[in-house]
């Protein structure tokens, strides 16, 4: 994912039109997991001798949800607000269940240090979700790294085929989240560091939705967001209010009136009439269907 960002941009050097925006869509990392990152970035760093990834001055920790170079071919508006215009469509499907999100174990990844993230269905959904929402916007024709040329079969053709349709080998059937807390070109250093990183496991929930803008390593950059979505102010007082269908679908007062939805693969579950509203279609989103008078 992270070494992608390198093969996209040799992809647009050979577009002469190609004014490539490169957005990571992603959920950062919060609360006390947060603190934990911070303090093994810091131990990585003196370890690595570098600050390439830096936590406290420069950089977010965040799990990547989808990232690629976007293009938005075909639109007259700048190309990250009509990114931003087709997050916002989705953001309401996704608001109506947080993801938990477990940090693990360290590993080594050629030059990158990460931490494993569990990866669950919530999570699957969410990256599913944005990807469908976004792809069409992204750079066709992007070129992919060489490290993808290198993997066993049929996980090399599979990331071929993402690239050549999403932009990105890390989505869904090869979604594989993680968060990158290092980074060196010695390689022998990465995997000794990995060997002494002790990180107790620790999960949290992210309720915050970023499009980040992208810097060296595939870093998200501090304070450098195009947009940051805050889920929990997405009128969510009819999901808390109610736990059953009839006494959802009489309530035509709370957030605007509520309504009783059942989206595929999920609980039902009570929203506001004006979210339901808000739903992607499929392929955006998934199937749904709400109890609209």
């Amino acid at each position: 994912m992270i070494t992608m960002y390198v093969g996209l941009l040799v992809s647009c050097l050979l577009v002469p039109t190609c004014h490539a925006t490169y957005v990571d869509l992603h959920l950062p990392v919060l609360s006390t997991a947060y603190t934990q990152v911070l303090k093994a970035n810091q131990f990585l760093n003196t370890q690595l001798g570098n600050t390439e990834i830096d936590f406290q001055t420069k950089d977010i920790p965040h799990i990547t949800l989808y990232l690629t170079s976007f293009t938005c071919n075909n639109t007259n508006a700048p190309c990250v607000d009509t990114v931003t215009d087709a997050v916002s469509l989705i953001e309401y499907g996704l608001a109506f269940e947080f993801c938990t999100l477990t940090l693990s174990q360290p590993y080594a990844a050629g030059t990158y240090l990460m931490l494993n993230v569990s990866l669950t269905d919530c999570l699957q959904r969410y990256s599913d979700t944005i990807v469908n929402a976004t792809y069409k916007l992204s750079q066709p024709n992007q070129t992919a790294p060489s490290w993808v040329h290198t993997l066993p079969e049929p996980e090399r053709s599979e990331k071929l085929m993402d690239i050549a349709k999403y932009g990105s080998p890390n989505v869904f059937n090869q979604f594989q989240p993680h968060v990158t807390i290092g980074w060196s070109s010695d390689t022998a250093a990465v995997q000794k560091a990995a060997s002494t990183l002790s990180f107790d496991p620790i999960s949290f929930q992210s309720n915050l939705l970023g499009l980040g803008s992208v810097g060296p390593h595939g870093t998200v950059l501090r304070d450098q967001d195009y947009a940051v979505y805050n889920l929990t102010q997405r009128g969510r007082t009819c999901q808390h209010k109610y736990a059953k269908e009839p006494s959802c679908d009489q309530d035509n007062v709370t957030d605007g009136g509520c309504v009783w939805c059942d989206i595929v693969d999920h609980p039902a579950f009570c929203t506001s009439t004006y979210l339901a509203k808000q739903f992607a279609p499929p392929p955006q989103g998934q199937p749904f269907h709400c109890n609209f008078n």
